[in-house]
């Protein structure tokens, strides 16, 4: 046989051994479970012991424990687009809450088609609805806080006869707000508050209902661990992280750890070792490639992400040394755009308008709410000088803020200011902006913000029982403008103004069903509104004093609703028939609410 033929047939039989090899190594299936709004330091697994995460100390002992995780945004839609398409906000375009990344851009669903995968997504994946752009093959149970998600994610692995590999996404809605009504055997004096609290008995109430809601969500992450065991075997790839931080002050939409670390666990038997644990640095961007690595392909080159598969495989390996967050807002309850680099040692914050009131849900839906944690912190600042700094601190930023993490973990003393640090802050500001210019972020301002100079806003009125005024001045974008003017409450209670290509909408939402006043008018330039509710559910809309349309609803209010009022758009769940935020393009004045 000659030299050259023998090569050939070589080389034939390489090519089909490999290929058996190939096909004798089935894909692994692959399950992201998602928390909503939970913080690293409230997980067993990171040193926590007044909470209990059980299931989450069962996975972690089964594979990886990241130390150093963070998420590209603080809030949730821009969270998880950027987790769906392994580019940061800017570059996505889902800079604010509720915003969505364009469509032209490829998502993790399509690259995990390309490798042959089923992609099912169950409870809240994506931001809510939006999921059902991104491209799965099946998506349920996305609607604001559908807890029956759980339930639906393991029946259909119950159900499932498809032979493809599959690429499971579960999201808990826990545990993100409301939280339960009470601590489910947390002990509020047994629980420890961060340095950054304002310590009162409503807080450590509160606290309790939140670590009630952090156990649901370990829960559900246990049940959902161990029905994809069950069904999928042991060749399944399993990851557990969270959005971002929790709904507290300098938590969640901030840029400070509390908002942007969180867990991260993976398991994966006979491929990762188990009870381990790793330093490397990673973000939400780069679990698109490391999954899609894991499914058989190979990472995209124009995305921000980079694979931790090696991470994986040796704890030891790095990844970045560099993690850049933006944060742009939330609606018109949180107006306040910053962006923050974080090294093993330093954090940088660049807050790029100052001169705005930092606010968020947590202290603008206080004031209809008695009992909330935050009114004890104003109440305390009349005598506590550590509360009034606390809450002076959350309102009022600097331009810049410097923390030296080794010393100062929670991030309470901030150095910008002080000269000895000033060639650090000046070199971590320059990485900064040019990491910002080479994403093309336009440093846009989402939103109405608040000034440190505005008077205080309008608060919820009472509704229940009461007839209902509501009065404002109108100033559209165009003739066609559309969008919410004004809004309080969710698809089950509550009522809303909004503009429809120029024709304003007065509508009334009772036990989920929608009543509406409709003008067949569109308005040209700026006018005034009034909408009435009285009592026996008659509804009327009136433009510059004249009645314009008529409805009818059951009749007053009979339950509060519970969702605040927000001003230029729906900032939580729609009370209309159009998709929340739905923000309007044109500007609203002279707001003025009644109910008695």
């Amino acid at each position: 046989m000659n030299k050259a033929l023998f090569a050939g047939l070589f080389a034939l039989s390489v090519t089909a051994a490999n290929a058996l090899i190939a096909k004798a190594a089935p894909k692994p299936n692959i399950v992201v479970f998602l928390a909503d709004d939970h913080s690293i330091r409230d997980s067993t697994v990171y040193g926590a012991t007044d909470v209990r995460t059980p299931n989450m100390q069962r996975i972690s002992a089964t594979g990886m424990t990241f130390n150093e995780a963070f998420v590209a945004s603080p809030s949730c839609a821009p969270s998880r687009a950027a987790l769906l398409t392994g580019l940061m906000p800017a570059r996505n375009g889902a800079e604010p809450n509720h915003a969505k990344p364009r469509a032209d851009i490829k998502k993790l669903p399509a690259y995990l088609h390309e490798q042959g995968y089923e992609v099912v997504a169950i409870g809240k994946v994506a931001h809510y609805a939006q999921v059902k752009d991104y491209g799965f093959d099946y998506v349920s149970n996305f609607e604001y806080h559908d807890d029956t998600c759980i339930d639906a994610a393991t029946k259909y692995l119950k159900e499932r006869t498809s032979k493809k590999p599959l690429a499971f996404f579960v999201g808990t809605n826990w545990p993100h707000v409301p939280w339960p009504k009470d601590g489910s055997g947390y002990q509020p004096n047994a629980i420890k508050l961060p340095q950054s609290q304002v310590d009162t008995p409503q807080t450590r109430q509160w606290r309790t209902r939140y670590y009630a809601a952090v156990t649901k969500f370990d829960n559900d992450l246990g049940q959902i661990y161990d029905a994809a065991r069950a069904k999928l075997g042991p060749n399944t790839f399993f990851l557990q992280s969270s959005d971002h931080g929790a709904q507290w002050p300098f938590g969640k939409w901030n840029c400070y750890d509390e908002g942007i670390h969180v867990p991260l666990i993976v398991s994966w038997p006979g491929v990762i070792k188990a009870s381990t644990r790793t330093d490397a640095m990673v973000s939400w961007v780069d679990i698109l490639p490391t999954l899609i690595e894991v499914a058989g392909g190979k990472s995209p080159k124009n995305i921000d992400g980079r694979s931790f598969l090696p991470v994986l495989r040796d704890p030891k390996q790095k990844l970045r040394d560099r993690i850049f967050t933006t944060h742009s807002g939330d609606g018109n309850m949180n107006v306040y755009p910053m962006r923050s680099v974080r090294t093993d040692k330093w954090k940088y914050i660049l807050n790029l308008h100052p001169e705005f009131s930092y606010t968020t849900h947590i202290d603008r839906g206080a004031k209809n709410e008695p009992e909330n944690y935050w009114n004890s912190w104003e109440a305390a600042t009349a005598t506590s000088t550590r509360a009034s700094t606390i809450v002076d601190r959350y309102h009022q930023r600097p331009a810049e803020e410097l923390y030296d993490l080794a010393a100062d973990p929670d991030e309470l003393n901030n150095l910008a200011a002080q000269p000895a640090y000033a060639q650090t802050k000046n070199g971590l500001r320059r990485e900064l902006e040019e990491w910002m210019t080479a994403q093309g972020d336009k440093r846009t301002v989402f939103g109405t913000p608040r000034l440190l100079t505005d008077k205080d806003e309008v608060p919820s009125p009472k509704l229940v029982g009461n007839a209902l005024t509501v009065t404002c001045k109108v100033t559209p974008d165009s003739p066609t403008s559309s969008g919410v003017i004004l809004a309080q409450g969710g698809n089950r209670q509550g009522y809303a103004l909004y503009l429809e290509t120029g024709k304003p909408m007065f509508v009334v939402r009772q036990g989920g069903q929608i009543y509406t006043a409709a003008s067949l008018t569109t308005i040209t330039g700026a006018f005034s509104l009034e909408a009435h509710l009285e009592k026996d559910g008659a509804m009327t809309l009136a433009i510059d004093g004249k009645i314009v349309a008529r409805g009818k609803a059951p009749g007053a209010f009979k339950a509060q609703p519970a969702e605040e009022l927000s001003i230029g758009q729906d900032t939580f769940v729609a009370v209309g028939d159009y998709t929340a935020p739905y923000p309007l393009k044109g500007k609203v004045e002279n707001v003025k609410i009644d109910a008695a």
